[in-house]
């Protein structure tokens, strides 16, 4: 009788590893699925600026939205604006990371090297940039952005 019992104790454990084992994978997957997501959505808004879609733009922007550059900080709107003065030609995101504050906040971390030109003047930069998402409604939306430029 003790034998069965030790068997049927051995029995359980191991059940329960597996059941957490198989549960951490759901949530290890979902978690790599919104980080992908999150890495594609902050490219995707790369090349809406670069092919000058400025209103699809926007609508990725939270209505708080606030971004801190070297020489500036924005609004949703003054963002907006300022993108029509620079004409971005090209750029390459990587070494991009995603982190999970909360379950609705999320960090996107990355390098981007861009060339571009503003009042006739060209302007080729490395930086490392960050960008704040926030889940609301069931999508994602970002609320705070900054790129400073790395230096040498």
């Amino acid at each position: 009788m003790k034998r069965y019992l030790l068997l049927t104790s051995v029995v359980i454990c191991m059940l329960a590893i597996v059941a957490g084992a198989q549960h951490k994978g759901r949530v290890d997957n979902k978690a790599t699925r919104s980080e992908q997501m999150l890495k594609d959505k902050e490219r995707f808004l790369w090349e809406l600026f670069k092919t000058k879609r400025y209103e699809e733009f926007g609508q990725n922007l939270g209505d708080d939205y606030r971004s801190i550059y070297s020489r500036e900080t924005h609004t949703k709107g003054s963002e907006l604006r300022d993108m029509r003065e620079f004409e971005l030609t090209k750029y390459s995101l990587y070494d991009m990371k995603v982190t999970f504050p909360t379950r609705d906040t999320a960090l996107v971390t990355y390098a981007v090297d861009y060339e571009g030109y503003a009042g006739g003047n060209i302007e080729v930069e490395k930086s490392r940039a960050s960008s704040v998402w926030a889940q609301r409604k069931g999508s994602w939306e970002i609320v705070f952005h900054t790129h400073f430029p790395i230096r040498p």
